[in-house]
């Protein structure tokens, strides 16, 4: 790399991608020939494939020093093999995430970082089309509609985990030291210049999709308890409001000699409330206990070729 260039890291996580992954690295190397004032790295993290996908890496790597790749210890999910990924970035703007399938596209390469180079901290990908199954689209749709109902900080529908960042943004995302790391939800909360580029999210060209229902759904319920506090809120007030009318009731009606089962009644709705309430204060504690503790099998990589 020439050291008077700025260098552009893309990161791109895998898992099980034979057919997908050389031609990748064959797309990226060809719109880079065409950036004359930039260089580039390209990172792919291996979230320990079982298919011939760390062969063709490491053959890659071998021949091609711009090319960086991690092997993982074991498949550690999504969220935290992309965030992994993005901790070995060295360049003066970074794109996360590249897919190996190129469902997000690489031609979009040098419109944001035409962006980035005219003061942007953020350039966003937004999917303003997506080519799958109707299910699956109104599902993702649900989501973002809720996230942006009970989260304070918006994320736009169609957002993904496709974009270009600077440096001051990649270090932020860093140093955020976030257990479950929803990277679209950590960048909308963050107030610096940002855009947007709408594209079509297009089909898989090779293979299949390796995000199961389930897997889609592990996201979505990590997304939430990040990024969305007021679930929890509302069972606390709720809760405190049950209480108080309650307890208000039953006080009332002891006063005014009101018949036995009615004040059972309003005990019952009291201890009730105050059940509800503690649901939504003990909600709270375990949220807080939720970003301080780390469960399960620790990330490790166990193989990295040209990075030092």
């Amino acid at each position: 790399m020439e050291s008077d260039k700025k260098i552009v890291s893309v990161v791109t996580p895998c898992f099980n991608e034979e057919d997908s992954i050389l031609n990748c690295y064959e797309v990226v190397k060809e719109i880079f020939k065409d950036l004359k004032n930039v260089d580039y790295e390209h990172i792919f993290s291996d979230n320990s494939s079982t298919d011939s996908t760390q062969k063709i890496l490491k053959k890659i790597a071998k021949e091609d020093s711009n090319v960086k790749v991690l092997i993982n210890s074991h498949n550690v999910g999504p969220f935290v093999n992309n965030y992994n990924a993005l901790s070995y970035a060295t360049g003066d703007y970074v794109l996360i995430f590249l897919p190996a399938d190129l469902q997000d596209p690489p031609n979009l390469i040098p419109e944001m970082l035409d962006k980035i180079e005219n003061g942007y901290e953020i350039v966003l990908g937004i999917r303003n089309t997506r080519l799958e199954n109707f299910f699956l689209k109104l599902m993702r749709t649900i989501f973002y509609r809720l996230m942006n109902i009970f989260s304070s900080h918006k994320v736009p529908v169609g957002a993904g985990e496709f974009m270009m960042i600077t440096k001051k943004i990649h270090q932020i995302i860093l140093d955020s030291d976030n257990d479950i790391p929803y990277i679209r939800g950590i960048v909308a909360q963050l107030n610096f210049p940002k855009t947007e580029i709408k594209y079509t999210w297009d089909k898989r060209k090779f293979g299949q999709s390796k995000n199961s229902f389930s897997d889609l759904m592990d996201q979505a319920i990590n997304a939430f308890i990040m990024m969305s506090f007021k679930p929890i809120r509302f069972f606390l007030y709720l809760g405190a409001l049950m209480f108080t009318t309650s307890f208000s009731l039953l006080v009332f009606n002891m006063i005014k000699n009101t018949e036995i089962e009615l004040i059972l009644i309003y005990c019952i709705l009291t201890i009730v409330s105050f059940l509800v309430f503690a649901v939504g204060l003990l909600g709270e504690y375990l949220l807080s206990i939720n970003n301080k503790v780390n469960k399960g099998l620790k990330l490790k990589v166990i193989e990295k070729y040209n990075i030092e």
